[in-house]
């Protein structure tokens, strides 16, 4: 087994990306993969991805785990968990089952995160178009008058 960045263990982290590194297509691990460099294009791991605080990865990705300390842009299909570390700046469309983000870590985009089973709508849950609900106060209108007797002092 081997030891990822932040000693979680991994069954097999057999594909690494140095920090001088950069990598342009579509690629399919069998195992995980740490990226410290850059990677660009298509990924599919059937474990994890970890970005490290140096890499840069511009890609649609399919993992069984993510874990993002650098920077991703793309998409994030994750079949168990996604973690974005307190170093991470990350510009994605995510999808994933668990996530977990670190204060400090940096998010724009959209999440769909759970089982895709939501509870439904509790009953008696109030709706603002209830009749029993109020509607928000008007502003007052403020009203302009002028005084033509006042005179400048």
């Amino acid at each position: 087994m081997a030891k990822i960045a932040n000693g979680a263990v991994n069954g097999s982290m057999n594909t690494i990306i140095g920090e001088e590194s950069q990598l342009e297509g579509e690629f399919d691990i069998v195992g995980s993969v740490k990226v410290e460099g850059t990677l660009r294009g298509k990924l599919k791991a059937s474990e994890r991805l970890v970005v490290g605080q140096g890499g840069v990865v511009i890609a649609d990705i399919e993992v069984r785990d993510a874990i993002i300390g650098g920077e991703f842009t793309g998409t994030i299909t994750a079949v168990s968990r996604v973690e974005l570390e307190s170093s991470a700046k990350v510009r994605a469309d995510l999808k994933t089952v668990h996530l977990v983000i670190h204060e400090g870590a940096m998010f724009q985009g959209n999440i769909e995160s759970g089982d895709g089973e939501f509870p439904a709508k509790a009953t008696g849950a109030s709706k603002a178009t209830d009749e029993n609900a109020k509607p928000f106060p008007q502003p007052k209108q403020s009203v302009n008058q002028t005084d033509s007797a006042a005179t400048p002092a």
